[in-house]
């Protein structure tokens, strides 16, 4: 009888076990989650701001071409007389930066993006632009859409005339990295460092952003800019 009593109060190997189950779920929620380590970003900039107010032309000047021939429609930057205008320059200028901007590119059309570009001359020259043509059937050349005009082709043909397209640059040092509706079309292009004034050898560094209006009534909106600040950790390929 004794010993019949004792074994009953022994509990079986599976009772063991779901206890030891239970005991451990329990340690483990008391346990506070895990902390990931943190992560600096991957680009440190500053905040986005926009270039074009979606109403008219405050902080904008054209400095070749005719300012009248500049118009505001509908939140849109356009050509009211296309050819006329040449170039349209925000008056602040900026060093390194990263810039997006919505275009609508007419059939035929030839427009550009010019990055840091001077306040006198030709900013295809003066600085640099990303030519911005109706080139979709041709393959990319220093020339046709997506290049740094006379500098480096694009690396795809990515351009969509005759519907609206998104550029996307950015700008550190003299490296450039840009994407062209989710494209990459510069990987590390590397920019030469023109001269804009004798007097001012190291004006390269910093410049305008600037609209073209070459041919057909491109049109600009959604226009904006953020200032990149501190070391730079440029993104994987895309």
């Amino acid at each position: 009888m004794t010993r019949s009593r004792r074994l009953s109060t022994i509990p079986r190997r599976g009772g063991y076990t779901a206890l030891l189950i239970l005991t451990l779920t329990a340690v483990a929620a008391a346990q506070p989650p895990a902390q990931s380590p943190a992560r600096p970003p991957a680009e440190p900039a500053g905040r986005w701001r926009d270039l074009f107010n979606g109403v008219d032309l405050a902080g904008w000047t054209s400095t070749l071409g005719d300012n009248a021939a500049w118009a505001v429609r509908d939140g849109s930057i356009i050509s009211a007389s296309p050819g006329r205008g040449e170039w349209l320059h925000t008056i602040e200028e900026f060093a390194d930066f990263e810039i997006v901007l919505e275009f609508f590119l007419p059939l035929g059309a030839n427009t550009g993006l010019g990055l840091r570009t001077s306040s006198v001359g030709d900013p295809s020259f003066g600085g640099f632009e990303i030519q911005l043509n109706d080139t979709a059937d041709q393959p990319p050349t220093p020339r046709n859409a997506g290049a740094v005009f006379n500098v480096a082709p694009a690396l795809v043909m990515a351009v969509r005339p005759n519907d609206w397209n998104t550029l996307r640059a950015r700008v550190v040092g003299r490296r450039l990295d840009a994407w062209l509706n989710d494209q990459r079309i510069h990987d590390a292009t590397i920019l030469p460092a023109r001269v804009h004034d004798a007097a001012r050898p190291d004006a390269w560094k910093r410049g305008r952003i600037s609209l073209q209006d070459k041919a057909g009534a491109a049109i600009f909106r959604a226009v904006r800019i953020r200032p990149i600040v501190g070391p730079f950790d440029p993104p994987a390929v895309r």
